[in-house]
């Protein structure tokens, strides 16, 4: 397990970094909402992938997906939180956002430690893909009210038309 577990960690971090090169450019160019649906879609997968298909090759893919999505959904994250901030808030605003990020990276890790212990590595890892998708329904059900938002925008433009 510990040679899996560097090749695993190895292929995330080139991920990481490849990721950090070229998705600052697209990112710039798109909206971060559309990043977000992805990067929790990708971490579905990734974890489906680790959880139920224990195969060499849906541990690589799994891995290189997991970086993916950890260096793509900080920074849109980040992005639409200080973008909506008063610009003499926005000190405050990316501080919150940090210290929530840092803190829910930290809790979930000991709630995945415990669920090891109760119910094993695939379960926690079905148990957070589920977790998943409910994060992906409070992101439609809160994003949408949020400026960067298709929804929030298209209906701007109809107020300002009307």
């Amino acid at each position: 397990m510990s040679f899996k577990g560097g090749i695993y960690f190895t292929i995330v971090a080139v991920m990481l970094f490849l990721t950090r090169i070229f998705i600052g450019k697209v990112a710039n160019q798109k909206e971060e909402v559309i990043f977000v649906y992805t990067y929790h879609m990708c971490m579905f997968i990734a974890l489906f992938l680790i959880a139920f298909i224990p195969h060499n090759i849906t541990f690589l893919l799994s891995a290189a997906l997991s970086g993916y999505v950890f260096r793509g959904i900080e920074p849109a994250l980040q992005s639409m939180a200080v973008s909506i901030a008063p610009p003499q808030r926005r000190g405050a605003a990316n501080s919150t956002f940090l210290c929530a990020y840092d803190m829910g990276i930290g809790l979930g890790g000991g709630i995945a430690g415990v669920l090891i212990d109760m119910i094993g590595y695939n379960y926690m890892f079905a148990i957070i893909a589920i977790a998943n998708i409910l994060s992906i329904l409070i992101y439609i059900a809160i994003g949408q009210k949020h400026p960067s938002s298709l929804t929030y925008r298209l209906k701007m433009q109809k107020e300002k038309q009307a």
